[in-house]
């Protein structure tokens, strides 16, 4: 069961990448330019390099539940679906 903080730091996440795609970015070079940032050590690191594939699998499921949640709200509202899932690894 996830926590408060959890669902918080999640909606947090969701939030700052379907703001950024609503922006015209896509959420997929988002995601993965946020990574590959804490494997060079960016400055947005706070946390140990051990700690990173936690990161990263946080990462891809609230990417994952980003993508699958504007799929459902754009087959809700009719528009046509834009959306493309990445399968690489």
């Amino acid at each position: 069961m996830s926590t408060d903080r959890e669902l918080i730091l999640q909606q947090a996440l969701l939030a700052v990448v379907g703001a950024a795609v609503e922006m015209g970015l896509e959420s997929d070079f988002l995601v993965a330019a946020a990574m590959q940032g804490l494997v060079d050590g960016a400055r947005y690191r706070r946390i140990d390099r051990e700690y990173l594939p936690l990161v990263f699998v946080a990462m891809t499921e609230a990417h994952s539940a980003q993508v699958i949640g504007s799929c459902k709200l754009k087959r809700r509202t009719g528009e046509k679906e834009d959306v493309a899932i990445s399968t690489s690894d």
